[in-house]
């Protein structure tokens, strides 16, 4: 079940700020985390920990224990800078550790998600616009007007298999698109009124997404 949607649906509706402090405290946090997925690539290759993994006899369980702390600190959730868990680096060196250091669709998936939210935001020219955060997209309003029925009717599953379908991707954070081309309102089920943007994304292909994804020039 993909549930990067309902996340983004809850913080597109909510407001949410940060004191001075705490952007400082959590650029710091981001620093670790990226230091600790920095390691991660360079020991999963290692003989030794093909043959150890993170046991508590070596050197990789103190990796696994600062990577714990860590999450611990954010109480298991994700880090909001980033909108990465802490957990997925916890996961990404367990399927390392399984899989002798090679690459699986899982981690594959997962280093792409934190290389993105790690890599600087694009410069954008004029006619371009950036992704804000990983999402769920749609080719049609039809498939947006139909999972928010879904969801007022509170058919979860038909909701989720709606939102996944091929009909509506998943686009990545600091994603560079065209646009918007158009700009549609649209009346959903609970009797709100959305905007969604249409643009264009590299492939050529049109998609429709919701006011406040996509950042314009």
């Amino acid at each position: 079940m993909r549930t990067i949607f309902f996340t983004a649906v809850a913080i597109t509706f909510g407001v949410i700020s940060f004191s001075t402090s705490a952007k400082a405290a959590q650029s710091q946090e981001v620093q670790t985390f990226a230091k600790l997925y920095k390691e991660l690539q360079y020991f999963k290759r290692d003989s030794k920990f093909h043959q150890v993994g993170f046991s508590q006899c070596c050197q990789y369980s103190k990796w696994m224990s600062r990577v714990e702390t860590l999450d611990a600190r954010h109480g298991g959730s994700v880090i909001r800078e980033i909108r990465i868990p802490v957990r997925d680096l916890l996961a990404l060196g367990l399927d390392y550790m399984r899989n002798k250091g090679r690459s699986t669709h899982f981690s594959q998936s997962i280093e792409k998600e934190i290389n993105v939210a790690l890599s600087p935001a694009p410069k954008l020219e004029k006619g371009k616009g950036v992704v804000l955060r990983t999402d769920g997209v749609c080719k049609t309003l039809d498939k947006f007007q139909e999972f928010y029925k879904a969801l007022a009717e509170s058919k979860y599953a038909e909701a989720d298999r709606i939102i996944t379908s091929h009909d509506c991707p998943i686009i990545y954070e600091k994603t560079v698109v065209t646009g918007p081309v158009k700009t549609e309102t649209v009346k959903i089920a609970n009797g709100s009124v959305l905007t969604f943007h249409q643009v264009t994304l590299k492939n050529g292909q049109n998609v429709w997404a919701s006011d406040g994804l996509v950042k314009f020039e």
